[in-house]
């Protein structure tokens, strides 16, 4: 069975949580319920609770086993078997914060959830594709610069603690970041585009922007999502990071194409 409500998490001091609704119905994932109680084997702890307490679900971004869900009621079951202190201030979290939230507004308040750790893979590959044009001498410092950029942007100590509605920002963010002469070497003599290259470029340029447009204007990104495809994020980074670059330059090379007087 494949789940299409999107995922959700939060976090409970270093842990996160992730969470979901199925028919309304708040679930949990198991590993991470597990590790916030400190239990060493999430399986153990789920071999305890009852039949209709435990599901199993594919969802994209933890293989093709799927994952364990708990329920609410088995929530309580594995809070009240752990003889850790972190229980009784997990069941006051959950409790106090998450579930509050269900119940008054039918669904989790997204204002308090954050990317967290799918989010940050995002945000990772589209990094890794900005510095990869860079010598491997300074890859590791464009990453370090470009990271610390990020957490001064969103305020944040670290990207996955991002709020959630703050995804797409953070993807344009990285995809706006100019790769200035401190990283880029200085061009060879002998590169020089020619009229006809820069109209060419022009064009590549101009098509990059119109699906762009197209990607957010028919919102593929929710469609490949309800598929549970995991290409979405990564082609929005790819298009995000083309139309950065598409805009830097498109003014140039505009002016070729009219020098040219081609239209």
């Amino acid at each position: 069975m494949t789940a299409t409500a999107q995922i959700l998490p939060f976090q409970f001091d270093t842990q996160e949580v992730r969470t979901l609704l199925i028919d309304d119905q708040p679930w949990f994932v198991a590993m991470d319920v597990a590790s916030a109680l400190l239990y060493t084997d999430a399986q153990a702890m789920t071999r305890k609770l009852d039949d209709d307490e435990v599901q199993n679900r594919q969802i994209v971004g933890f293989g093709p086993r799927g994952v364990a869900l708990i329920s609410e009621s088995g929530l309580y079951s594995a809070i009240l078997r752990s003889r850790k202190a972190e229980a009784k201030r997990f069941k006051k979290w959950v409790t106090a914060e998450v579930l509050p939230a269900i119940r008054q507004h039918g669904r989790y308040d997204i204002a308090t959830a954050t990317i967290g750790t799918d989010g940050l893979h995002i945000l990772h590959e589209l990094i890794g594709k900005k510095i990869n044009v860079l010598p491997g001498a300074t890859k590791r410092q464009a990453r370090a610069k470009l990271w610390s950029l990020v957490h001064t942007r969103f305020n944040v100590p670290r990207a996955e603690m991002i709020p959630a509605t703050e995804l797409e920002s953070a993807c344009n963010f990285i995809a706006a970041c100019a790769l200035d002469g401190q990283w880029l070497p200085a061009p060879a003599n002998d590169d020089t585009l020619d009229e006809a290259d820069q109209v060419n470029l022009y064009a590549l340029c101009s098509h990059m922007l119109r699906l762009h447009e197209l990607y957010r204007q028919y919102h593929l990104r929710e469609m490949f999502e309800h598929l549970q495809s995991p290409i979405g994020p990564s082609l929005y980074g790819h298009l995000s990071e083309g139309a950065s670059l598409a805009r830097r330059y498109q003014p140039r090379l505009t002016a070729a194409r009219d020098r040219l007087g081609i239209r």
